[in-house]
């Protein structure tokens, strides 16, 4: 799948001298319904205790109506579940997204052959810097390690079951949960960005040695031939990019197309090739 990610021009140009790409924790997402979740169903307490400390934060019955509703949770049929007195069980939960930061990491993309003009044109403004930086087209199946989907853009935050949790081992439940709530993004002011995510499992990209921490940030390796395109905004300076665009069209980008945006406005956007 070919998708793109505007970015700062020497960012990209650092993640292509490292050969490597900045990943996300969920916790580090903008918008706070983003990645997260709640969870409900009669669980005892000994099952609680085991996520309470790392997992969710447990709501008592006396505020859950007000705890939901803030949550952007809007779904009735929540509202009418019986909120049972404090006896040993919990109906429902608020899933943390910084305990998803212990399992996933993100790489976020746009879907630009779903998109409109006018999401392109958002998104360059938003993340492109204005106009300012790059576009660069990449190959997801010529990732490694991961795997990726299209967001799904709902009307209400995910809900874990977790009376199942005794069907699957505490960190493969876990995992596959996280991953739904990776996946989805509750829909409103973010459906411009046509999102599609690369996720990957922090145990397993580790002992494969292609996720690396440095100064607090994390980063993946990415294979140069997954490098497709790269458009350069109309207000980015030819002479300050030329020089490292020939030299990189010369060596390890030479299977890659460059372009300088030429005119914005209108329908659609036009570009020329400039290598």
């Amino acid at each position: 799948m070919i998708c793109c990610r505007y970015m700062d021009f020497k960012y990209w140009l650092c993640a292509i001298e490292r050969g490597q790409f900045k990943v996300s924790k969920p916790s580090d997402f903008e918008d706070g319904y983003d990645s997260a979740a709640y969870a409900a169903g009669e669980i005892s307490r000994d099952v609680i205790e085991r996520f309470s400390n790392s997992a969710m934060d447990v709501l008592r019955s006396h505020n859950l109506r007000d705890a939901l509703q803030s949550s952007g949770i809007t779904s009735s049929d929540v509202y009418e579940q019986r909120q049972k007195s404090f006896r040993g069980y919990f109906d429902h939960f608020f899933l943390r997204r910084a305990a998803v930061d212990e399992y996933l990491r993100v790489l976020c993309f746009f879907d630009d052959d779903n998109a409109t003009e006018k999401d392109r044109y958002e998104m360059w403004e938003r993340y492109g810097g204005a106009f300012s930086g790059v576009r660069v087209f990449v190959d997801l199946d010529k990732f490694i390690g991961g795997e990726y989907k299209k967001v799904k853009y709902a009307d209400t935050i995910p809900c874990c079951d977790l009376s199942k949790i005794d069907e699957l081992p505490m960190c493969q439940y876990l995992e596959r949960f996280y991953k739904d709530m990776v996946f989805t993004k509750v829909r409103g002011r973010w459906g411009f960005e046509n999102e599609v995510r690369y996720i990957l499992s922090v145990t397993k990209c580790r002992q494969n040695k292609i996720l690396y921490s440095e100064a607090g940030l994390d980063f993946i390796s990415v294979p140069l031939d997954a490098l497709v395109g790269v458009d350069f905004g109309c207000e980015a300076k030819a002479e300050a990019y030329m020089p490292d665009v020939r030299r990189l069209a010369n060596s390890v980008l030479h299977h890659v197309s460059f372009r300088a945006m030429t005119a914005r406005g209108g329908d659609v956007a036009a570009y020329e090739d400039i290598v």
